[in-house]
């Protein structure tokens, strides 16, 4: 009974129903236990039975998981920062730490001058090590870890560089601090002069939210077809 305002917030019935179900954590209403009870994690042997959502948070970091889940929203997050007018580079290799050769996700040239890095986080709230935890926490230590490794490095190219977490939840989307991030590199930004900041942030924020519900539909059942018995 709703009316479409974008194409890209149109999602298929499939991804809706698998959507609905991650949110109250049942098994997806085209799965019956009846086949699935024997089916398990072709990455780390999880049951799907007791986990189906399992891949979205296996730590085995399929190719088909949350990996490139994450890509996804690191490559939508570049996009929305170049079209604010800034330049960004994904995974550069300046940054790169020689102790753990890890890199952040980001560097962007900010037109006002300022130059940060971003590492891009997504956590899922059903995952065993997250359950019982506050997630307020949880947002407030997001990548600060990670962070800490390319700061050493990072200031010595750059003395004022900021450095950002992006951090965003499967069930619920973008967290409020990577939401106020979006909005303040609009805001140091030149858009057009025919777009709405306003609505362009917004617009970008929904964007980005509906594509991590598609994922999360295309890694659930890319999960079963995958299984093994």
């Amino acid at each position: 009974t709703c009316q479409l305002s974008r194409s890209d917030t149109r999602i298929d019935n499939h991804v809706y129903r698998t959507a609905v179900c991650l949110r109250l954590n049942t098994p997806p209403v085209n799965l019956s236990p009846a086949w699935i009870e024997r089916l398990r994690c072709a990455d780390c042997d999880v049951s799907l039975l007791n986990d189906p959502f399992h891949r979205i948070h296996c730590l085995a970091e399929s190719p088909n998981g949350r990996r490139v889940q994450h890509n996804h929203v690191n490559k939508q997050f570049a996009n929305f920062v170049d079209l604010c007018g800034h330049e960004v580079k994904l995974e550069p290799s300046s940054f790169l730490d020689p102790s753990t050769k890890k890199r952040p996700d980001g560097f962007i040239r900010l037109n006002d001058g300022g130059n940060m890095i971003y590492d891009v986080r997504g956590f899922d709230s059903l995952a065993p090590s997250y359950i019982g935890k506050d997630m307020k926490k949880v947002l407030a230590n997001a990548s600060k870890q990670k962070l800490d490794h390319y700061e050493g490095h990072g200031r010595l190219l750059y003395p004022n560089i900021e450095m950002k977490p992006f951090v965003y939840d499967t069930l619920s989307g973008l967290s409020e601090p990577a939401i106020s991030l979006m909005k303040s590199i609009s805001r140091r930004g030149h858009l057009s002069s025919s777009r709405n900041p306003e609505k362009f942030v917004r617009d970008a924020i929904v964007a980005i939210s509906v594509a991590i519900q598609v994922d999360n539909a295309a890694i659930v059942l890319k999960s079963f077809e995958d299984a093994r018995p």
